[in-house]
């Protein structure tokens, strides 16, 4: 067993014996501070601002999200990251036109309009036909899951 699923083997243990009995067991002190230690550990140091230092699945949420905020700032010099995001996101894109909240996930709503939306907004003055063809398979996937009405209503998105 590695150390990570020993503490939170530690740390399930200590909430269930907790929600049973109404009392935090004396050896919870020790399972968080372990878990505390664990996750300092992982972290990258104060040169890289105390950020997580593992790995994440590739996401088109996260792609989208990220040539957005990139083309918001208006400044030219994002411009090969914002068509390595956008080259990215066309290679990635399923069969059926759309995109999961990962690779391996199937297609829904969320990914698939945010994707197209990032797509549409940080597209250059002039799409070949490879991109207008990936357009198009998306939005014709939007559509199946019910257009942009459904995006826009939390109950059925």
């Amino acid at each position: 067993m590695t150390t990570s699923q020993t503490i939170n083997q530690q740390a399930v243990s200590a909430t269930q014996w907790a929600a049973v009995t109404g009392r935090v067991p004396h050896d919870s002190d020790g399972a968080i501070q372990a878990a505390m230690t664990l996750i300092k550990r992982r972290q990258r140091g104060s040169r890289e601002g105390y950020s997580w230092a593992g790995e994440l699945s590739s996401s088109a949420l996260a792609t989208a999200m990220s040539i957005v905020a990139l083309h918001l700032t208006g400044s030219e010099r994002f411009q090969p990251q914002i068509a390595h995001g956008r080259a990215w996101l066309f290679a990635t894109q399923q069969a059926d036109g759309g995109w999961g909240d990962a690779i391996s996930d199937t297609a829904n709503v969320n990914a698939t309009s945010l994707a197209y939306a990032a797509l549409i907004l940080t597209a250059p003055d002039t799409a070949n036909a490879n991109e207008q063809a990936h357009m198009a398979r998306a939005l014709a996937r939007l559509e199946r899951f019910g257009g942009w009405a459904v995006v826009g209503d939390p109950a059925r998105c």
